[in-house]
């Protein structure tokens, strides 16, 4: 008899176990998740107000550095992919609040790596008035015609006696500074569940934004066209998944 309770028992338990596993398998509902974007100069966290040096040995201190990151896809482990409605983000050095992207109500499920770009797509250039992150009035607007300002940066420099102002942007080709980032989770995935939120910890490395960039000529880039365009394939290689928190 007590042979026989204990196999009840030992089947009990892996009817438990198993159940769990396939639950956890299949999550169900929405879940909450944030993409902190942390702005560095190489191993170091980046501030405004600092001295910089490049890789061509040129020093800089920026009083301003915003850029838009925008259109967010997060990819499942089948390869499936969630395109996560109105995600226009401004990353301002200057409020460290913005640097912490939320997203709400993402599909629960295992996902093994996200896609966005950096800057402001074709449509949204165009559409008129628009409201927070796309607002006018947040100092990263052009016109209707040139649209959205993508990655902006100021500030002094010995090699440039009047300053530095680059104004990074442009949606039309042969000019585009659109450009697409992913990344791969690697053997991490970010388990989103219904009642939690869960962290990409990201960064952004400014350092190689002046890679082969010498800000004594030009000094400033302020439109569209082949400068903004060498800044854009510099922003392109800035941006590297570190870690997730679940």
């Amino acid at each position: 008899m007590k042979n026989n309770n204990l196999y009840i028992l030992l089947l009990f338990l892996l009817a438990v176990i198993l159940h769990s596993c396939k639950k956890d398998e299949s999550p169900e509902g929405n879940g909450n998740a944030e993409v902190e974007m942390e702005n560095v100069w190489s191993a170091q966290s980046f501030a405004l107000n600092t001295d910089y040096i490049t890789a061509g040995n040129q020093t800089l201190k920026f009083t301003k550095l915003k850029y838009y990151v925008s259109n967010f896809v997060f990819i499942k482990d089948d390869g499936t992919e969630y395109k996560v409605p109105e995600s226009y983000y401004l990353v301002n050095a200057a409020d460290p609040a913005s640097s912490k992207l939320k997203f709400k109500d993402l599909p629960a499920g295992d996902y093994k790596g996200l896609r966005f770009i950096v800057g402001v797509d074709s449509i949204r250039n165009t559409s008129g008035a628009q409201e927070g992150a796309l607002a006018t009035t947040n100092d990263m607007f052009w016109n209707w015609n040139t649209g959205y300002v993508f990655f902006k940066a100021e500030g002094t420099s010995p090699q440039a006696p009047s300053g530095f102002t680059y104004h990074i942007g442009g949606f039309k080709a042969p000019h585009s500074a659109i450009r697409t980032i992913s990344f791969d989770f690697g053997s991490d995935r970010l388990k989103v569940r219904k009642g939690k939120e869960v962290v990409v910890h990201a960064k952004a490395d400014i350092k190689k934004l002046f890679n082969n960039i010498d800000v004594s000529s030009p000094s400033m880039v302020h439109m569209p066209g082949p400068n903004a365009v060498k800044f854009a394939d510099n922003y392109a290689t800035l941006f590297s998944y570190d870690h997730v928190h679940n």
